[in-house]
């Protein structure tokens, strides 16, 4: 994940301002991946839509439901910015 967010370190600037929302899933029940992840869209001055969410094991529905309100979340982050930038 380090080297391809090093990788992108060049075009920050580009992605500024964008909305973006991060979830993990995985075999534990760890917070930090997602704690990386948010610290990344901080550091290229994203915009965080909304807080991300932690998958442990197989999805279960709960998980499924969160991801989804997460989408739903970027999506609508996405379109108030892009109705803003007129």
């Amino acid at each position: 994940m380090k080297d391809f967010f090093d990788r992108l370190w060049s075009i920050r600037d580009k992605v500024a301002g964008i909305p973006a929302a991060a979830f993990t899933s995985g075999g534990g029940a760890s917070n930090s991946a997602l704690l990386s992840l948010e610290r990344m869209i901080e550091a290229f001055r994203m915009e965080k839509a909304c807080n991300g969410i932690v998958s442990s094991g197989i999805p279960t529905r709960r998980d499924l439901d969160a991801c989804k309100k997460l989408g739903e979340a970027l999506a609508k982050a996405a379109m108030k910015k892009k109705r803003s930038e007129g």
